[in-house]
């Protein structure tokens, strides 16, 4: 078997055969004789009746191999086994397992995780056993258990991170915070060269998730790990709060504990920085800055670097979002909870019964209040907030001046309100900007958007009445019921969006101020024009901008889907998607970004 058949075998949980040589945890090869010899034989890791299910230990050496100190369980408390034969555990089935996280019990014969580091899409890790989620399923009375962070169901349409290696962190737009992860001097003039830049600290690191925040950046491992650069002013990275800026890519200590599954931040910066972290247990922890209650520490915590939250101590937390001035936690139930200003209503409840913030986390009230009902996706804008039901009912709450709430009026909503145009769609991706929203819909057919379209961010052109909004969900007509395109993810941010689809390619609509799009700016362009062909700034400055305008009105009345010459001098906006032609040798996984600056996962198309 060649090593790619024996990953994807490994993935499915189909190995019932062994190579010669195995690669231990440590990273060595040894032969299969001498592991068998080592460690004895393999027994089942769960049988019918009561067995021993061992708990791991730290490991004393440097083999990569754990001791282990075995519990006493009854497995008749999951699920009676003997009922039904037809589920086989994978690990009984195969003689040794691939995976490094799981390691001979030498005292019950089981396997035992040594780790809670998830190896295989859809794994869930526990402090007793390593089984998929589909076999964790079936052996907890029946009952849904669910993934956390990036590895929950709901967090991407394109479904848990898959194999990572090779993959890189390709970035594009401002530079000055050191949110790119180089030094602002040296990151802004690769931008002006080259649009975009790679963070080459974070090569052969394995990312699974990235998060651009309003000035700064964070990158989740395969392993748990966070890296994070950019603006700390609001101790937001986590850093210590003499610690200004990290202009490169650095690990963050402060978490170091905590096997990370996600990471959520404001990507606006018009208000103070604050940012939640998501542990595998479905614990969070919560820093920088937020004097109206969005870190939920209470009323006396209004700065801190990383600080667990008690209340997810008690309830499991799955998923988190991070919004200017609140913050949203998804439980495992599937109940919805907030935190945070709620100037707006953004937080679902009563402005009259719980003031103008709420400090600690809150049950969200209305349709969403009723325990029977289960939200699987949440998306925090500005002042605003959006949540997807299980049964594909969209719900929106907080500002709407803009129509961001797609509810065909401008009235802001104290509680959650339902948008009934996208009622039953099978909603499958969600996303806010400041003052505008999107959807993928009909299993990534067709997309939606609504809300403010001064800058272009909506991706439907130019009203012909003038109109800066649309106050109901509108189709994207460049994205949507169109042939060999299968849009996975959404994502927006101040007055832009960035859409990704199957195929790896990005589309970008929206405003350009800072190079977020992965154009060159109109002014960056000017620059270069001015410096190489001499001549006033402004002149040229001038005479671009007229030529961007001359080039959108020739093509305004088609799709901008592959026409890069149009905006090789620079762009200020993009009224219509355009593909990103900068990142054309790059398959994009995820992107990310923030009001200034854009993050994606990338591999290039030869490796």
């Amino acid at each position: 078997l060649n090593r790619r058949t024996l990953r994807a075998q490994r993935r499915a949980g189909q190995l019932s055969a062994t190579a010669a040589h195995l690669s231990t945890a440590s990273g060595t090869l040894r032969s299969v004789q001498d592991l068998k010899r080592d460690v004895g034989p393999m027994r089942p890791l769960l049988g019918p009746g009561s067995q021993k299910v061992p708990k791991a230990l730290p490991a004393p050496d440097g083999t990569g191999s754990m001791r282990m100190q075995s519990t006493t369980q009854s497995v008749a408390q999951l699920k009676d086994v003997s009922q039904s034969q037809s589920w086989r555990s994978p690990a009984a089935e195969s003689a040794l397992s691939l995976s490094p996280s799981q390691t001979l019990d030498l005292e019950s014969g089981g396997l035992s995780p040594t780790s809670a580091v998830p190896t295989i899409p859809g794994e869930v890790m526990t402090s007793q056993m390593s089984l998929t989620s589909t076999e964790y399923r079936e052996l907890t009375h029946g009952e849904p258990v669910s993934e956390r962070g990036v590895w929950y169901s709901g967090y991407s349409m394109a479904g848990p991170p898959g194999e990572s290696f090779g993959q890189l962190i390709v970035c594009f737009g401002d530079a000055k915070r050191g949110q790119l992860g180089v030094e602002p001097t040296a990151g802004a003039r690769q931008i002006s060269r080259t649009t975009t830049l790679v963070v080459e600290e974070l090569r052969h690191q394995e990312p699974v998730q990235i998060e651009a925040a309003g000035v700064a950046s964070f990158v989740v491992g395969s392993k748990g790990q966070v890296w994070a650069f950019g603006s700390n002013r609001s101790m937001e990275l986590g850093g210590r709060k003499e610690v200004a800026q990290i202009a490169s890519a650095q690990r963050m200590k402060s978490v170091r504990d905590v096997h990370v599954v996600q990471v959520s931040s404001a990507n606006s910066t018009s208000g103070q920085s604050h940012t939640l972290v998501l542990g595998n247990n479905g614990e969070v922890h919560t820093f920088g800055a937020s004097n109206c209650g969005a870190l939920g520490q209470g009323p006396d915590v209004r700065q801190s670097a990383p600080l667990l939250l008690r209340f997810s101590a008690q309830v499991p937390v799955k998923m988190v979002a991070a919004g200017a001035r609140h913050s949203l936690l998804l439980t495992d139930s599937g109940r919805l909870f907030a935190m945070g200003d709620n100037t707006h209503g953004q937080l679902g409840m009563e402005s009259r019964l719980h003031g103008s913030f709420v400090d600690t986390p809150r049950s969200v009230e209305g349709p969403l209040g009723d325990e029977e009902v289960q939200v699987k996706l949440i998306a925090a804008g500005d002042s605003f907030t959006m949540a997807v039901t299980e049964e594909d009912r969209l719900y929106t709450w907080g500002a709407n001046a803009n129509g961001q709430l797609g509810l065909g009026k401008l009235q802001d909503q104290m509680v959650p309100q339902p948008v009934p145009q996208l009622s039953g769609l099978r909603i499958g991706a969600i996303c806010c900007g400041a003052c505008h929203s999107i959807a993928i819909t009909n299993d990534g057919a067709k997309v939606w958007a609504w809300g403010s379209n001064v800058h272009g961010q909506l991706g439907v052109g130019v009203d012909g009445d003038g109109a800066a909004q649309r106050v109901k969900p509108s189709l994207i007509p460049a994205l949507s019921n169109r042939r060999d395109m299968v849009m996975c993810q959404v994502t927006a941010a101040s007055n832009h969006s960035l859409a990704l689809t199957t195929t790896g390619e990005v589309y970008a609509f929206g405003l350009n101020s800072h190079g977020q799009l992965g154009f060159p700016t109109v002014k960056s362009a000017s620059e270069m024009f001015a410096s190489e062909e001499g001549g006033d700034p402004l002149t040229q400055h001038q005479m671009l901008q007229q030529k961007a305008l001359r080039d959108r009105a020739k093509a305004r009345n088609k799709v901008e889907m592959d026409q890069p010459k149009l905006y090789e001098n620079g762009i200020e906006k993009l009224w219509l998607p355009v593909r990103v032609v900068s990142l054309s040798q790059y398959r994009v996984r995820a992107v990310a970004t923030g009001d200034m600056h854009t993050l994606t996962i990338a591999q290039h198309y030869h490796s």
